[in-house]
């Protein structure tokens, strides 16, 4: 597997509530939860060549984040850990998560928080990639996914080493 493209995609959580008892514990509002279905139909057809038992989602504990999730896995499947570290890692943080990754993992899915989810994508994607401009101009909004080429090991992750192939906002 070492000299094959793997696939990282990157996803920041559905639109929340705006109160909850706890940040933590905020869920994912209406928009929140179609906006999150709708990403994982988007994405599945990104992922259609995958090799089965060979993706790994990493998710934040946050209510948001699992309900994202939830939402995507009805169209994409994957391992699925959930991880407190994420709720409020940095990019930094996320990529080193990302570079412990077992090396027969194909594709992996991150589904946290911003400016985190941003400052991933912005950290490893390659100049000039396929969706640079739409990233500039939009941003990374609720529910934004990011599909990325990752043509080196997980453990050999580098800032701008991983070309964007897609980016996606639910809502246009």
């Amino acid at each position: 597997m070492a000299d094959s493209v793997r696939t990282l995609v990157v996803v920041r959580h559905g639109k929340a509530e705006a109160h909850a008892t706890t940040d933590h514990g905020r869920p994912l509002a209406t928009r929140g939860l179609r906006d999150a279905r709708t990403a994982g139909h988007w994405l599945a057809p990104q992922l259609a060549n995958r090799e089965p038992g060979r993706t790994q989602a990493l998710v934040s504990t946050a209510s948001r984040a699992r309900m994202t999730w939830s939402q995507i896995a009805e169209s994409v499947t994957a391992d699925v850990r959930m991880l407190d570290g994420l709720y409020q890692a940095g990019a930094d943080e996320v990529v080193e998560m990302l570079s412990l990754l077992d090396e027969d993992v194909q594709t992996a899915l991150v589904v946290g928080h911003n400016p985190t989810m941003q400052s991933v994508v912005s950290t490893l994607a390659a100049p000039h990639g396929a969706d640079d401009a739409a990233m500039s101009e939009r941003g990374f909004p609720t529910a934004a996914v990011a599909v990325l080429d990752v043509p080196v090991a997980w453990h050999d992750l580098a800032a701008g080493t991983c070309p964007v192939r897609a980016f996606h906002v639910p809502r246009s």
